[in-house]
């Protein structure tokens, strides 16, 4: 019983060590990425990703644009039409991929980089969906560089998600999700 007792505290307390390391490393600043890389991929999934992968590309970071997950009957000018200030030269430089999860994701980017001979990514996504998200884009696409590129959703920012349930529970999830991918569970 003495046993089943430490065991219990002393997995709580590595569980809580490795959410606090979790936590600073998805609310870190990343460093700069370069003026311009290959490409931008955008992960779908939280609000603001889309446009700030779109504003991306209209400053001139990449000459392409990789949106992975948007939905089955989306698409190019329905996403352009979500953000008309946002002014793309070129809507042929968007490319819409289908992928339902973050696995997903990796798998369907990882396929487009390559056939496109990218080699430098601007990766778009949630603050803290970062850590997973790029534990899974290298994996699947180890010959690229991928620099983050995090949005803050409104209602989850760095400063108050632990004061609401759904903050809390966002930001919970996902560590276990990052635990899950880093472990190889999934």
């Amino acid at each position: 019983m003495a046993f089943l007792k430490r065991l219990i505290v002393r997995t709580t307390i590595l569980l809580l060590v490795c959410f606090v390391w979790f936590w600073f490393k998805a609310s870190a600043t990343p460093p700069p990425a370069p003026a311009k890389v290959d490409a931008i991929v955008v992960l779908t999934g939280g609000s603001a990703r889309v446009a700030s992968g779109l504003q991306l590309l209209a400053d001139g970071a990449a000459e392409r644009l990789y949106i992975s997950g948007a939905g089955e009957d989306v698409t190019v000018a329905d996403l352009l039409a979500q953000s008309p200030e946002i002014a793309i030269q070129d809507p042929a430089s968007v490319t819409l991929g289908r992928a339902r999860d973050t696995q997903e994701n990796a798998a369907e980017s990882a396929a487009w980089v390559e056939a496109n001979t990218v080699k430098t990514v601007r990766l778009v996504t949630s603050y803290y969906h970062m850590p997973r998200a790029m534990l899974l884009m290298e994996d699947a696409a180890p010959n690229v560089t991928f620099y983050p590129s995090p949005v803050e959703p409104e209602t989850i920012n760095r400063n108050n998600w632990w004061k609401s349930v759904r903050g809390f529970g966002v930001i919970g999830r996902e560590f276990l999700k990052f635990l899950a991918a880093k472990t190889g569970l999934v």
